[in-house]
C-alpha cells in the first residue's frame, strides 16, 4: 500500500486528478446499481433501455456537478469544514433536481425513487472514499514520507520558518537569542545555541538541519553537531535570507489566490547549447533581476560573463553569492566584473572592445516610482539614454543581440518611471529598424515583466518587515490589483526570449488574472502565523492601513495595449510587437529629450515625457 501511495504522490496534480475522476466514476457506476438493489432488490431490471437513459443521466449530472464545483482539488481541502459542507449541499441539491427529474421523466420499470437514492449512496461512498484517501496519505506522510528537522534561526524568522517548513516535522528550534530559552513556538520547543546539550536530541533520529544563511559558519555546525549523536548522515540546508526564501516558498504556498498562473516551459538543453562558447554582458548585474540572471547563466556554461554594476555593495554582494554557488555547480566560466555605471558608455564601450560579447542583457533601471519622479533628469539619463547608447554601440560592434528588460509600467504610462520604460522599447524598435535597413545581424528585443516577487522595491520584503516589526501592514489602496511573477519565473522568461524573439518584438508571460495586494499582505501574515486585525476580527495581531496611491501609481497595471497579442513557439510566452514607431518623430523626440537634459529643463522634460503619446 505505501509504495503505491509512494507511486501516485510522485504523479503530477493533473494526473492525480485523472486517477480521482476515474474513481468517482466507478463510486457512480457502484452506487446505481446498488440503488437498485435497495428499492427491487436487484441489479438489473429487464427494461435494460431504460436503465442505460437513467444512468446516462445520472453519470451527465455528475459529470456537470464535479466541474461547476471543483471537486478536484489536493485531498486535504476536502477536510476542512467549509468543503465538507459545500459538498453535503451539492449532493443534497443533486439529489432535489434528480427526484424532479425522475418523477417527471416516469420511464417504465425506473422508480421514481431512484433520483433521490442515487445521490444519497454516492454522497457516503464519495465522502468515505475521499476520507479512507486522506488518512492513507497522512499515515504515509506521518510513517515515510514526513522527515524530521532542526531549524537553526534568528528568532524573528523562526515563526515564519515553522509554518513555511511545515512538510517536515520539526522537532526543536536553535536560536542565538538566550530570552527564548525553553520557550515554545506552536508546540516545538526554542533552545539557544549556548545551552546545547546532548538530552536536547537523545532518542530522536534527525534528517534534516536547516540554518539560516545568516547563522551558517563552521563553528555553529560543528557546535550543533557535537551533541547530535546519529550514525546516518545528516542533510544540511541553508536557509536563504527571508526575501530569497519567499520567492520559492509562495509558488507552492498561496496557490488559492492564483499569484502563479503558469509554469514556463524552459528550454534548458537550447540554451546551453547557444550559450555555451559565448560571451554574455549584463548591466545592473547586482540588481534583483541581474543577479538571479547571472546564476541561472552560469548554468548554461558560457566562456565569460561580464558583470556592470555601479553599486559596490550589489557587485560586492553577486560575487559573494557566486562562491556559494560555484562549490553547488562547479561552473568553469570566467568572470569579469566592472563597477561602472551603465550611463557611462565610453568604459563600456572599452569592456565591450576588448571581451567582445555575443550578448547584452540591459538589466539595469532605476525603478522605485516615487524615487524616479523626483529625480527625473537622472532617471532618464540611466533608464533610457543608457538604452539609446548601449543599442547604438551593440550595432556598431556587431553584438548578436540586446534585451532590455522593461516593465508592464510602459503601457499607457502615467509615471516617469514608466515613461522611460516605453521609451526604451521605442528606441528597441528604432535600432532594429535601422538593423534591418542597414543589413545588420544585431537583433534588439524587450521582456515586458509584471511586477517581481521580492525584487528590491517589491511588496512582499517590505510587509515582510512590517509583519516582523508587529505591524501594520501598509498598502496603497485596497482595490490595488497587480500581476506578479517570481524572480526565478521572470529570469527564465528572459532567458527563453533569447532562443524565440525576433528582431524588434516584446515579449510577456501568460500571467491570467491579477490578484489584489491586499490578498498578497493577508496570505503573507498567516504565513508568519499572525491573524489579521479588522472589523470581523478586532482582536487580530496584525493591522492593515491604507495609505493612498503614491505620485504615478495605478489602481490596475496593463501588460499590453490591446488584445492583439502574438503566440510564439513556447506556449507561455507572447508577442506584443504592436508599437508603432515614426522613425522622424521619434529622432526629433529624442533631440527634444537631449535638450531639456543639457538645459536642466524638468519642467518640459516631464511634460514631453508623460505626453510622448501624442508625439509618435
Amino acid at each position: 500500500m505505501t509504495t503505491l501511495i509512494s507511486i501516485l504522490l510522485k504523479l503530477s496534480n493533473f494526473q492525480r486528478k485523472i486517477i480521482l475522476f476515474i474513481l468517482d466514476n466507478f463510486i457512480c457506476l457502484v452506487s446505481f446499481f446498488l440503488a437498485y438493489y435497495l428499492r427491487l432488490d436487484l441489479f438489473i431490471i429487464n427494461e435494460s433501455q431504460n436503465q442505460i437513459i437513467s444512468f446516462l443521466i445520472l453519470y451527465t449530472s455528475f459529470v456537470v456537478l464535479c466541474f461547476t464545483f471543483s471537486f478536484y482539488q489536493p485531498l486535504s481541502r476536502y477536510y476542512d469544514l467549509l468543503n465538507v459542507a459545500k459538498i453535503i449541499l451539492v449532493f443534497f441539491l443533486y439529489a432535489i433536481l434528480m427526484t424532479l427529474l425522475f418523477d417527471n421523466l416516469k420511464l417504465y420499470g425506473i422508480p421514481r425513487s431512484l433520483g433521490f437514492l442515487h445521490p444519497i449512496i454516492f454522497l457516503i461512498l464519495f465522502i468515505t472514499s475521499r476520507t479512507y484517501a486522506y488518512f492513507f496519505v497522512r499515515k504515509f506522510y506521518q510513517t515515510q514520507g514526513q522527515r524530521n528537522a532542526v531549524i537553526c534561526c534568528n528568532i524573528n524568522s523562526a515563526e515564519f520558518l515553522k509554518n513555511a517548513l511545515k512538510s517536515y516535522n520539526i522537532l526543536l528550534i536553535i536560536t542565538n537569542d538566550k530570552n527564548f530559552e525553553r520557550r515554545l513556538i506552536g508546540n516545538i520547543p526554542i533552545h539557544s545555541l549556548s545551552s546545547l546539550n546532548n538530552s536536547v536530541f537523545k532518542n530522536n533520529k534527525i534528517d534534516f538541519l536547516f540554518i539560516d544563511q545568516d547563522l551558517n559558519s563552521e563553528k555553529i555546525r560543528k557546535k550543533i553537531f557535537s551533541h547530535i549523536i546519529q550514525q546516518e548522515k545528516i542533510n544540511i540546508k541553508i536557509i536563504p535570507k527571508i526575501e530569497n526564501f519567499l520567492d520559492y516558498q509562495f509558488r507552492e504556498d498561496i496557490k488559492n489566490i492564483k499569484i502563479f498562473n503558469k509554469k514556463i516551459n524552459f528550454s534548458f538543453n537550447k540554451l546551453k547549447k547557444t550559450f555555451q562558447k559565448s560571451t554574455i554582458l549584463i548591466t545592473g548585474a547586482g540588481g534583483s533581476i541581474g543577479s538571479e540572471l547571472v546564476k541561472e547563466i552560469l548554468r548554461l556554461e558560457p566562456q565569460n560573463v561580464l558583470l556592470i554594476e555601479n553599486s559596490e555593495f550589489n557587485l560586492y554582494k553577486i560575487l559573494d553569492d557566486l562562491v556559494y554557488l560555484k562549490s553547488e555547480i562547479k561552473f568553469k566560466t570566467r568572470i569579469n566584473y566592472f563597477l561602472v555605471s551603465v550611463t557611462d558608455i565610453k568604459k563600456i564601450k572599452k569592456i565591450c572592445i576588448q571581451y567582445k560579447p555575443n550578448y547584452i542583457f540591459h538589466c539595469a533601471a532605476y525603478k522605485h516610482v516615487p524615487l524616479v519622479e523626483k529625480n527625473i533628469i537622472e532617471s532618464v539619463e540611466n533608464n533610457y539614454i543608457s538604452t539609446i547608447n548601449l543599442c547604438e554601440l551593440a550595432l556598431k560592434l556587431d553584438i548578436s543581440k540586446l534585451i532590455l528588460i522593461s516593465s508592464d509600467k510602459a503601457v499607457r504610462p502615467s509615471s516617469i518611471m514608466g515613461a522611460t520604460k516605453r521609451l526604451s522599447e521605442l528606441a528597441i524598435k528604432y535600432f532594429a529598424l535601422r538593423s534591418n535597413i542597414n543589413k545588420k545581424k544585431t537583433s534588439f528585443s524587450a521582456v515586458r515583466f509584471a511586477n517581481v516577487l521580492n525584487s528590491s522595491g517589491s511588496v512582499v520584503p517590505l510587509f515582510a518587515k512590517q509583519i516582523q516589526a508587529g505591524g501594520p501592514i501598509t498598502i496603497t489602496d485596497i482595490k490595488a490589483e497587480r500581476y506578479f511573477m517570481t524572480i526565478v519565473d521572470a529570469v527564465k522568461l528572459v532567458l527563453e526570449t533569447t532562443l524565440i524573439s525576433k528582431n524588434g518584438n516584446i515579449m510577456l508571460l501568460k500571467m491570467g488574472k491579477q490578484i489584489k495586494i491586499l490578498d498578497v499582505a493577508k496570505k503573507l501574515a498567516n504565513f508568519y502565523g499572525c491573524t489579521i486585525k479588522d472589523k470581523k476580527n478586532p482582536s487580530g495581531e496584525i493591522g492593515i492601513v491604507e495609505i493612498g496611491l503614491r505620485p504615478g501609481e495605478k489602481i490596475r497595471e496593463e501588460l499590453y495595449y490591446d488584445s492583439k497579442t502574438k503566440k510564439t513557439v513556447n506556449k507561455d510566452i507572447l508577442c506584443v510587437d504592436n508599437l508603432k514607431l515614426n522613425i522622424d518623430k521619434f529622432k526629433k523626440l529624442n533631440r527634444s529629450i537631449n535638450n531639456c537634459i543639457k538645459k536642466n529643463n524638468t519642467v518640459e522634460l516631464k511634460k514631453i515625457l508623460l505626453n510622448q503619446k501624442n508625439m509618435l
